[in-house]
């Protein structure tokens, strides 16, 4: 769910883009004023009803699926009924809106520290799903290889290093 709703904001935000030969970074009101010869004078209108779909499905999903890959990794039931599935979704929902408003309402600073948060986890992760895979007795033939261990050593590596360069740019240290 959550990867429809990502699915459906990148749509959303990619066809324009591709399409009418915009680059670089654009606004909403842009790309609607864009579409207009596609789509007449509702375009506007019409790309700002479809954007904020977007956002509201993916508002939901996103917390959902977090609260699904929370009961995956704690062993809890996925029933929506399971109170603390509903707990998981709650707290995602909360944490999102929390930070909406701490921040100002700025959608793309919410934006720019989840990804930043997701940078500094994503390495964690790989390292983690490596040691996994490299457990015979979950894996059994199918274990890692040398070469799959290199290959995602060096995986873990350059995530790491964007993570870093990234960071620092959003911290002020580079430009």
């Amino acid at each position: 769910s959550g990867g429809v709703g990502g699915l459906v904001t990148g749509s959303v935000l990619i066809t324009p883009l591709r399409f009418l030969g915009l680059g670089g970074v654009v606004s909403a009101a842009t790309i609607g004023q864009r579409l207009e010869p596609l789509l007449g004078p509702t375009a506007p209108l019409l790309f700002g009803a479809g954007l904020f779909a977007a956002g509201l499905t993916s508002s939901v999903t996103a917390p959902l699926a977090a609260a699904y890959a929370a009961a995956g990794a704690f062993g809890w039931s996925p029933d929506l009924g399971n109170a603390r599935m509903r707990l998981a979704w709650g707290f995602v929902l909360a944490t999102g809106l929390l930070s909406a408003l701490l921040l100002g309402g700025s959608p793309y600073r919410v934006i720019v520290l989840a990804q930043a948060s997701n940078a500094l986890l994503l390495p964690v992760l790989v390292v983690f799903l490596l040691a996994i895979a490299n457990r015979t007795e979950i894996m059994g033939r199918f274990r890692n290889s040398r070469l799959s261990n290199v290959l995602g050593a060096i995986v873990v590596l350059v995530i790491a290093a964007l993570s870093a360069v990234q960071l620092a740019r959003l911290a002020g240290f580079l430009e």
